[in-house]
């Protein structure tokens, strides 16, 4: 799990929910969450310009999503990712060489019409390097 500090606003956080910590058949016990989000989720990852990369593993059950890295110092774009349904692991690397806090945005890409909303989940087996 990323191990630096990480604060959430009321609609994302750590989550042991079997719904999200079961993938392809391992149980990684506990996970991030932005659940059920229909609008958008705010978190901040606080990688203090110890590291060069983010890696994270990440997924989406329900709707597409869309999860930005933003330096918030700069408000400069580290990356953008776009996850679709039903596909499997999105693995992807951000340069976050220099920053101090990354902000994490999720955007729901759906209209709220199915009632779903998307579930993003950043696998514990995302780390920085």
């Amino acid at each position: 799990m990323i191990k630096e500090k990480a604060l959430f606003n009321k609609d994302m956080g750590y989550s042991q929910n079997p719904a999200y910590v079961n993938f392809n058949g391992v149980n990684y016990k506990e996970a991030i969450v932005a659940p059920k989000v229909y609008g958008l989720a705010v978190a901040t990852f606080y990688p203090y310009k110890k590291y060069q990369t983010l890696v994270v593993d990440i997924f989406t059950l329900g709707n597409k999503a869309e999860i930005q890295f933003v330096n918030n110092a700069t408000k400069e774009e580290l990356k953008t990712i776009i996850l679709e349904p039903g596909t499997k692991l999105t693995s992807s690397e951000i340069n976050v060489a220099g920053v101090s806090e990354i902000g994490v945005v999720v955007f729901s890409l759906e209209s709220n019409t199915n009632k779903k909303g998307a579930d993003v989940v950043i696998l514990p087996t995302s780390y920085y390097k």
